[in-house]
């Protein structure tokens, strides 16, 4: 910090390069104490409402509510989606933010997916019909809803706060834009942490409400439709000390279809992460589907399947390269001895490695 000072407060002229704190998250430090998020967002924020405080004094929860961001005139954010589909706030206590942002349309999204996978991308913009200028100065905020495609430029030195959060008002969106970063393998480093641990605290929370009252608003029952067909996938991910997931599935289930609610004491206690009743191998692939006729290939570390497509890996690619490591396992793949995992449209006659490159673009703002 003594080094970023001296930076920052020299002239703009003197700087050997333009430097922009972004990742500065100051939760449990002094400074939370007189900058907290506003109490609008605190109200709707799951992490705030829906984790346990156990664990939050613990130091194991998503430290992403609140930022201090840094930028030198002239500092740049290149066009991203906020991890997890999570909304963000900031508000300017000094300088000006200039926020480009693009509507997250079908078109769009799959328009960024293409600019981010591609290896020698032109600027994201020239293929968008809409962009929206938005002007930030001191004293004013702003916040950018789930799914927002943006980019900042920051004209002039400027210093604010800012967070993520995840609330019930863009469910969809925001297991929309998890299921994207699954696909373009983002490392888990630019993810949304904990974000399936917290999906599976979210989802006790509203068997609970639904028990007690049998009621769900409308955002919450367009959302729960979402989450009971999205935990299929990711039983793996359950907490200890949350119900059995095949109970909480079923009980949105129920809920959404009007049907008798079942009683938790015909299901079974679960290990940390669950069973998977159908897994055979954890056999489902990130986008949901199952189709047997597609190309898949399976992860040498943890076994999981995934189609060959929906990990970028061509036909040819597959050919060509030796073990696969999912995003998961790549992280942790030079420290692991894995085994091989076969590869085919369920022949699985070859063994592939994780060796797709991928443009490097800026996550977070």
């Amino acid at each position: 910090m003594k080094e970023w000072r001296q930076y920052f407060t020299q002239e703009a002229s003197k700087r050997e390069a333009i430097l922009n704190v972004i990742s500065l998250e100051y939760s449990h430090t002094k400074l939370a104490r007189y900058i907290k998020t506003p109490a609008a967002i605190r109200a709707i924020d799951w992490i705030e409402n829906m984790w346990p405080q156990d664990q939050r004094a613990k130091g194991d929860y998503p430290g992403v509510q609140n930022y201090l961001l840094m930028g030198a005139a002239g500092s740049y954010t290149n066009f991203h989606i906020d991890f997890g589909g999570s909304s963000v706030w900031y508000n300017i206590v000094k300088g000006e933010k200039i926020f480009l942002l693009v509507q997250p349309t079908e078109k769009n999204l799959k328009q960024f997916q293409k600019w981010y996978l591609a290896e020698d991308a032109n600027y994201f913009t020239d293929n968008v019909d809409t962009v929206l200028k938005i002007v930030i100065e001191e004293g004013n905020s702003i916040v950018i809803p789930s799914g927002w495609i943006h980019a900042v430029y920051t004209p002039k030195d400027s210093i604010a706060f800012g967070g993520n959060f995840l609330h019930l008002y863009n469910f969809e969106m925001q297991l929309k834009i998890h299921g994207i970063e699954e696909n373009l393998q983002d490392p888990l480093k630019y993810r949304f942490p904990y974000f399936e641990e917290l999906m599976w605290y979210v989802s006790q929370h509203y068997v609970d409400h639904i028990k007690e009252s049998n009621k769900l608003n409308g955002w919450e029952r367009k959302g729960i439709t979402e989450l009971a067909e999205w935990l299929k996938f990711y039983r793996r991910k359950r907490p200890a000390g949350v119900y059995p997931s095949q109970y909480i599935i079923d009980t949105l289930y129920a809920h959404l279809k009007g049907n008798s609610l079942p009683s938790q004491a015909n299901y079974p206690d679960e290990e940390e992460g669950g069973d998977d009743p159908d897994d055979e191998g954890n056999d489902h692939c990130i986008c949901g589907g199952n189709a047997d006729d597609e190309l898949w290939v399976g992860c040498s570390a943890c076994g999981s399947w995934y189609h060959a497509g929906c990990v970028g890996l061509s036909k040819e690619k597959v050919a060509e390269i030796e073990n696969y490591y999912c995003n998961r396992c790549a992280p942790k793949s030079a420290h692991s001895n894995p085994r091989k995992v076969n590869v085919g449209s369920k022949r699985r006659v070859n063994t592939v490695e994780h060796a797709r490159k991928t443009t490097k673009k800026p996550r977070a703002t």
